[in-house]
């Protein structure tokens, strides 16, 4: 493997794992609010330190699987939606709505669905990557 192809996968990753630290702690904070439960609450809830709850809130802090699983227990949603994976209920009927519209997006998630779980995964990351570079812009 050639070092340009090597860096440029590990760039990926890099950015990658960011994004995702980024999406859920977005999404713990939007669901902590809805269910207008404070830091503190969710802190003791969860056995972190409400400044830890800040940093995971700002992405800050990694989370491993099981902790993903525990604070979507906790938040009444699933890990799929905290990880960006999922839609809530309510949003997956508006964005089936809009797919519906469009010809051209309702061909792309057409053949979205035809890709391999590598190339999904792999065009997961991309959008994922580019919604945090349009939010920093």
């Amino acid at each position: 493997m050639n070092k340009k192809l090597r860096f440029t996968q590990l760039l990926v990753y890099t950015v990658t794992e960011e994004v995702k630290s980024v999406i859920y702690g977005e999404r713990i904070k939007a669901r902590r609010k809805e269910l207008k439960l404070t830091m503190q609450e969710l802190s003791e809830r969860m056995g972190y330190s409400r400044s830890a709850i800040s940093r995971i809130e700002s992405g800050e802090i990694d989370l491993p699987q099981s902790r993903i699983s525990q604070f979507a227990r906790e938040l009444q949603t699933t890990p799929g939606y905290l990880m960006g994976w999922d839609a809530e209920p309510e949003e997956a009927g508006a964005l089936a709505a809009k797919v519906l519209k469009s010809t051209e997006t309702y061909q792309m998630v057409k053949e979205y669905l035809e890709l391999s779980e590598s190339d999904k995964y792999a065009i997961r990351l991309m959008v994922s990557s580019l919604k945090a570079k349009q939010k920093k812009d």
